[in-house]
């Protein structure tokens, strides 16, 4: 809800995203977009003409979307002991949320970090001829890849992504954080 009342708020006044909508499918597909953002990454206008905020929140909302159930999932996985029965892999919820503390506030966004930080670095606008890119749009496109939503600020003018305009290790970087995003120690079982 806080963030469709976010689009609302910020976008009734914008005449690009006004043409050729009423405010009534206005708010539906706002509606539309703000659910499907953080699992989908269906949009129905183009990012680069909403207010910058609502690009921060989606990427909170990318970054945060599974957290909460992951958590909640750590207390109820299961395993199998060489018996065959089925026996909790952690004791508590205590246990469970130092293991999710460890996870993903130290290993996943120290990950995310670095590979911001090189991102950044590689395609710094000195070094790196092809297209000039700021850090922000760079920080929407990892967390869109960890994320494996599909969100991209796009490049001006061309049919292709952002990552398109990266280098080679850039798209590197990028792949290795939709393999840590997609494999990101979902339990096998839950009683959910």
């Amino acid at each position: 809800t806080f963030q469709f009342i976010a689009f609302l708020s910020s976008s009734l006044q914008r005449e690009e995203l006004l043409e050729g909508y009423g405010a009534t499918a206005m708010a539906g597909a706002g509606f539309f977009q703000t659910i499907s953002t953080r699992s989908a990454g269906l949009q129905i206008f183009d990012l680069n003409h909403l207010n910058q905020g609502m690009h921060i929140i989606y990427i909170l909302m990318m970054y945060l979307s599974a957290a909460p159930f992951v958590s909640r999932m750590y207390v109820s996985e299961q395993a199998l002991d060489s018996d065959g029965r089925s026996v909790p892999t952690v004791s508590s919820v205590h246990a469970a949320k130092a293991r999710f503390q460890s996870q993903y506030l130290f290993r996943h966004l120290s990950f995310l970090l670095f590979a911001f930080l090189l991102l950044a670095f590689i395609h710094d606008p000195r070094a790196y001829k092809y297209y000039v890119l700021q850090p922000f749009p760079i920080l929407f496109e990892l967390v869109s890849a960890y994320g494996n939503v599909g969100l991209s600020l796009g490049v001006p003018g061309k049919n292709f992504s952002l990552c398109g305009a990266f280098s080679v290790l850039g798209k590197l970087i990028i792949i290795c954080a939709m393999l840590l995003g997609k494999h990101r120690g979902l339990p096998a079982h839950t009683d959910l």
